[in-house]
């Protein structure tokens, strides 16, 4: 972002009253327009905040009614200190929260968008789980903090999940390098496929480590590449799993 639309510059226009109606759209084209010079880049920035509507009514009938009401946003959200006890920054907390309020007041609807935490946290532990006898190519892709970690959500929502499943990782390795682990994510509905870069993004997650798309995944599922690399890694953590039949009566064979 140019320096005239950092955040802390909005503030202080909103706060020495010089803001100017267009100074929200024009910030908006611009960090548009800047999210194209890194081509590395262009996929994860670009078009993110397609869905935020500034001329939207319920901002108000007139442009400078829903500036005043932007405005009135930005002296709100400045007033709320985006850090916990220990200094630790909780803006993507923040983000995922209110996520996780809108899908309760959704309804049903809520499942196009949002695993309930509980539930995310249940499969995140499966997926980082090791144990006594996992093989030790298994222990090595999950203990290891020079490994990379990736991790794939074919209907990924808001990215939720997905980032369950690296809080999991480090909790279980102990490993503060969140840049070990690449996210990989495809979501049907643009807006929520918007959401989750947007969550992604406010958790600290650097574009170099998230490979997410906007795609039907039953119509155009992952490149092969990436299928036979989850694959390969799926059938090691397998070796070590002992699988038995149950018989008609409920009861297993005995292994030995």
């Amino acid at each position: 972002m140019d320096p005239e639309y950092t955040w802390t510059t909005i503030v202080n226009k909103v706060h020495d009253q010089t803001i100017r109606p267009e100074d929200y759209p024009n910030m908006f084209a611009q960090f548009k327009a800047n999210a194209l010079l890194n081509t590395n880049a262009t996929e994860d920035f670009k078009d993110v905040f397609d869905n935020i509507n500034l001329s939207d009514s319920s901002l108000g009938n007139s442009v400078s009614a829903r500036a005043k009401a932007l405005s009135q946003l930005v002296e709100r959200i400045d007033s709320i200190d985006f850090h916990d006890d220990s200094g630790h920054d909780i803006l993507g907390d923040v983000y995922e929260y209110l996520i996780a309020e809108f899908a309760g007041a959704s309804g049903k609807k809520a499942g196009e968008f949002y695993t309930p935490h509980e539930v995310s946290r249940v499969l995140a532990k499966l997926v980082t789980y090791v144990s006594h006898d996992s093989s030790e190519e298994a222990k090595e892709v999950i203990e290891h903090a020079s490994r990379p970690f990736m991790v794939y959500d074919p209907t990924m929502g808001s990215g939720s999940l997905l980032l369950t499943v690296q809080h999991e990782l480090k909790s279980e390795t102990d490993n503060p390098d969140t840049a070990r682990v690449h996210f990989f994510g495809q979501e049907i509905n643009r807006t929520t496929y918007n959401l989750a870069r947007m969550n992604l993004m406010m958790h600290d997650v650097k574009y170099q480590y998230m490979d997410l798309r906007c795609a039907d995944t039953l119509e155009s599922d992952w490149p092969m590449a990436w299928m036979r690399m989850a694959l390969t890694t799926l059938n090691s953590l397998m070796r070590s799993w002992r699988i038995h039949p149950i018989h008609s009566n409920g009861t297993t064979p005995n292994p030995n």
